[in-house]
């Protein structure tokens, strides 16, 4: 086998001769060149490489191969592909042998591989990677693939653990446009879309407040937006924007209306015509 070849051979949990559904066989191989493609990331010098069947053998259990392939004759694809591959291999064996995640793979990546353990565990019995004649096989069954699962569960954990929570209570203001009437735990609520985050934000109401509110106002006018600033107890989530506000006083804000008169100058060009006054602009003589 050439040695920038990487194979893929997807087993049936029952055996060689049992059955293999579509699904799981052709998922299996696209996640698996689909980690090729991302393996190049950082490794390549910005230069990547696609991958060309090169045979495929139907049936169970499903085989199929690849080699690597530029469009460019100056990029190095055997070399690139090389490096794609053995970069697999020891991230597999990584995960499903010393349960540890390597640090390039980040979230899109870790899904993919977790995708390729689950299928190990219902369908398919083994898959096997071959990385050309350079890099022993790596072969999951079910109980690497188990083992890979857990690592890849403790890793997200401790990357949980590693983000800092800004989840706090403080007492400020928010503004923006009602979105939609509701209720908190039977209390008279609204939403409003925060002008500063972008997110909804829902607005607490004492019965206080929404009798004096009902009193001034139309429940309908929240289908026009109606812009607003509610000040209270602000309650952020972990990433920091605001989740939620127990109002205590709460303002409509009528935008006011402006005409051409609110900004036009008459006296601009001192009595100039505008082409007078353009022309000695252009010749300095306008301080």
């Amino acid at each position: 086998m050439a040695s920038d070849r990487v194979t893929i051979t997807v087993r049936s949990s029952i055996g060689d001769d049992g059955p293999l559904t579509v699904a799981d066989a052709m998922r299996q191989v696209l996640d698996f060149f689909l980690l090729l493609e991302a393996a190049q990331t950082d490794q390549s010098g910005g230069n990547k490489v696609d991958w060309q069947l090169v045979q495929v053998s139907m049936g169970s259990p499903l085989e199929a191969s690849a080699e690597p392939f530029a469009t460019d004759p100056g990029i190095p694809a055997d070399l690139i592909g090389r490096r794609a591959g053995h970069r697999i291999a020891s991230s597999l064996n990584e995960i499903t042998t010393l349960g540890t995640v390597p640090e390039w793979m980040d979230e899109p990546v870790r899904e993919r591989v977790r995708r390729i353990l689950k299928r190990n565990l219902n369908g398919v019995g083994r898959t096997d990677f071959r990385f050309g004649d350079e890099f022993p096989a790596v072969v999951i069954v079910e109980k690497t693939a188990r083992a890979g699962l857990i690592a890849l569960e403790r890793n997200e954990l401790e990357e949980k653990a590693k983000q800092e929570d800004l989840s706090r209570s403080e007492f400020g203001s928010i503004e923006g446009d009602v979105a939609q009437t509701t209720t908190y735990y039977k209390r008279p609520a609204l939403v409003i879309r925060d002008w500063a985050s972008g997110h909804d934000v829902l607005c607490i109401l004492t019965p206080e407040l929404a009798e004096s509110i009902g009193a001034q106002h139309n429940w309908q006018e929240v289908w026009e937006a109606k812009r607003v600033m509610v000040s209270g107890e602000i309650f952020y989530r972990a990433d920091g924007t605001p989740n939620r506000i127990t109002a205590a006083e709460f303002e409509t804000i009528e935008p006011k209306e402006i005409t051409d008169a609110d900004f036009l100058d008459n006296k601009f060009t001192s009595g100039m015509s505008p082409t007078d006054y353009l022309e000695k602009l252009r010749d300095g003589e306008l301080g």
